[in-house]
């Protein structure tokens, strides 16, 4: 599976890793498929590519789907997608997509671009808030089964 995640519900995030070859279908699975689940509402995002070893190139249309359909997804509430990149190639990528996010009314979700884990931990932090070090999380081991966890 080249798209791994892991939902952490106290910190309200989504810890998502790519990992080998990285499709445009594949993206928009996971958005589809986690982004749908009502438990991750108004959640925020880190999500790392850097071990992404060979990206199939998205044309501008379907990044301009991708955008619309995550706009289409996003809450009132405000949050924030970290995208870690280390390739230039995928940066600009990251960067196109993140301003397609801005261009669409519906998006309340603030994307940036980040070489490092630690950078967009570090934006990722809520003001007056501490979350632990989502390093710690840098490499989900597998993926989240989409059902809530049982109630308590």
């Amino acid at each position: 599976m080249p798209i791994r995640y892991q939902i952490d519900d106290v910190n309200r995030i989504v810890l998502t890793t790519g990992v080998g070859t990285l499709t445009d279908q594949e993206v928009f699975e996971y958005k589809t498929s986690v982004w749908a689940l009502p438990r991750v509402a108004g959640y925020d995002e880190l999500f790392d590519v850097r071990e992404v070893q060979r990206l199939d190139v998205p044309t501008a249309e379907r990044l301009k789907e991708l955008a619309q359909l995550a706009a289409s997804m996003d809450v009132k509430a405000p949050s924030k997608l970290a995208i870690v990149a280390n390739d230039h190639i995928t940066s600009e990528i990251a960067r196109v997509y993140k301003e397609m996010r801005k261009l669409d009314r519906r998006s309340t979700k603030k994307v940036s671009v980040f070489m490092t884990v630690e950078q967009a931990a570090q934006w990722l932090q809520p003001p007056g808030k501490k979350r632990p070090p989502v390093t710690k999380f840098e490499r989900p081991s597998r993926t989240e089964d989409p059902e809530p966890p049982p109630e308590q």
